[in-house]
Parts: C-alpha cells; sequence; structure tokens
C-alpha cells in the first residue's frame, strides 16, 4: 500500500501493528488510506504522519465509535478542510503550524491569542484540530478545545464532534483561570471557546455538535478510578445537550444566549461590554482563512 511505504519513520513494530489491524477492519481502513493517499497527494505531502495513518485503528473522539466511523470522520474532516482553507492550508496543518484566529485585549490590557491548530501528542486522540487560547504576554495556555468535523458515514449528517477540553496546566491554574475570567468580563475561557467552535461549525459546514460523555471520553477507562477535574456530563447539560445514550451528548444547533432583558438592570453594562467582546472574536473567527492569515509561532 502507498501509505505503508510512506509512513515517516517510526518503530517497525508499530508499523507491523498497524498492518495487522489493517486485516481486521480491511474495507475501513483500506479506504482510509485511499483518502490520504489522495489528501497528501492535494496537500503536497510526501511523507505521511504515523499518527494520522493509524488514527481509526485506535480510540479517537469517542470510545462509541467503531473503526469505519473514524475513518469517515477523518476522511471528510480533510475533505472539508481542503475544500474551506485549500491545500496550501492542510499543508501548513500537517507540518506543524498553527493560524492566529483572534487576537483581543481584556479589561486589564492584557493581551490574549485564540490559535487553530492541528491536534498533537496526547491531544491526538481527543481530536484532529484544536483552539488554544493564550495569554500572550506569558505564552500560557488557558485552555483548548479539540475536536474533528465529518460524517461518521458515507453521505451522512456534517458534525462538529468535540473529543475534550483541556485546562491550564500552570500550579495555580484555578486562581490563574479566575485571574483571566475576571479581565475577560466575565467570560469563561471555556465558554469563550464554545462560542469559537459554534462559529467553526458555521464556517466548516456542520450541521451538528456532538460531544463526548465522561464515559465516551476515549481516558475514560485509563481514569475511572480518579475523578475528572471536569465533568462533562455536567457542563453539557448546563449547555443545553441532551444525552444520545451514555457515550455521546447532542448539543443545540445554535447557542441559547440572554438578552438584555433577561440580565438585572444593574448588571447590564457589564453584560454589554461582555458581549461586545464576543461579537468581536466571533467576527473575527467568521472572516478568518489562512489565506489572509500569516501562520505565526
Amino acid at each position: 500500500m502507498w501509505v505503508l511505504k510512506h509512513l515517516e519513520p517510526s518503530d517497525a513494530k508499530k508499523k507491523l501493528r498497524l498492518f495487522l489491524h489493517t486485516l481486521q477492519s480491511p474495507i475501513g481502513i483500506q479506504a482510509w488510506f485511499v483518502r490520504l493517499h489522495d489528501l497528501c497527494a492535494h496537500a503536497h505531502v510526501k511523507t505521511v504522519p504515523f499518527e494520522l495513518a493509524s488514527k481509526p485503528v485506535h480510540k479517537f473522539l469517542n470510545n462509541k465509535l467503531r473503526s469505519a466511523q473514524r475513518s469517515s470522520i477523518l476522511a471528510s474532516h480533510y475533505d472539508i478542510l481542503l475544500d474551506v482553507f485549500g491545500q496550501a492550508a492542510v499543508h501548513e496543518l500537517l507540518a506543524g503550524r498553527d493560524f492566529l484566529l483572534s487576537t483581543f485585549a481584556g479589561r486589564s490590557g492584557c493581551l490574549y491569542e485564540l490559535r487553530l491548530e492541528r491536534s498533537t501528542a496526547w491531544l491526538r486522540r481527543e481530536g484532529e484540530l484544536t483552539c488554544r487560547l493564550l495569554a500572550a504576554d506569558c505564552r500560557t495556555t488557558i485552555a483548548m478545545v479539540s475536536f474533528a468535523v465529518g460524517s461518521a458515514s458515507p453521505g451522512g449528517r456534517v458534525c462538529l464532534w468535540i473529543g475534550g477540553f483541556q485546562g491550564c496546566a500552570r500550579q495555580d491554574a484555578k486562581a490563574f483561570t479566575i485571574q483571566v475570567t475576571r479581565d475577560l468580563l466575565g467570560l469563561r475561557p471555556k465558554d469563550l471557546l464554545m462560542h469559537v467552535v459554534y462559529t467553526l461549525k458555521d464556517n466548516l459546514g456542520g450541521t451538528d455538535v456532538k460531544a463526548t460523555s465522561n464515559a465516551g471520553h476515549v481516558s475514560s477507562k485509563a481514569h475511572r478510578k480518579k475523578k475528572w477535574s471536569a465533568d462533562y456530563d455536567l457542563y453539557w447539560t448546563e449547555r443545553g445537550g441532551a444525552a444520545d445514550g451514555p457515550y455521546i451528548f447532542d448539543l443545540p444547533v445554535h447557542q441559547h444566549l440572554r438578552t438584555v432583558e433577561d440580565v438585572a438592570p444593574a448588571k447590564r453594562r457589564a453584560w454589554r461590554a461582555r458581549h461586545a467582546l464576543i461579537h468581536r472574536i466571533v467576527d473575527d473567527i467568521a472572516t478568518f482563512h489562512p489565506a489572509r492569515t500569516a501562520s505565526q509561532t
């Protein structure tokens, strides 16, 4: 197979295991290899990232998904990126470069950035794209959301699949996150990322938003004896999500946003300032296109 011959340098045992997995699910995996060959040809990629080629044979996005579904989501994900962002942008993503979605200031004047990148390292199991909220001055990651956009079956509905949220990794993460929330006029970092997710869903032609539950998270078995630092089930329920079995939540097609009439008069000034910030960020992302955005490291 072309893909197996053009994988990036990796352990021979890993390549053998990948080959054996293709025998266990030959139709789905081989169909993914064909699409991956086409992707690399369109994006002018000569060496196939091993972890990308092997994604359908591992837990990815959600525990409920079968190998054929993972293959279908990945294939349609890159078809969409090629169509919307273009060949050059996909080449940049596969090369490990990121894109600046938005830059904005908090109440204190501190600058923040939203960056879109291909999911790497341990995040690659949670998605194929990651949006990262950064404090620009210290380059500290405040929060991240990992996802993919695609159809779980050929010709099916295109969904944005959220595989996981990650928070700040600093020792004082809780205090730092509270400080950032106050600086962003009361806008929680996770809630900000959800505005990004919904805007990208529309940009990429998605119809629905599906999110992993606690049980559906790809690391749930590894952490089943530990307390989750983030309760996905609770968060999705708060956002109007409905459980579709134990593994997946269906989120509303559009976010429910309060109007100024829903806010107490004493808090309306702060509400207007917060929503002006949200609208600015959403406008940046709605008009984002890699061809008009310089990739920065």
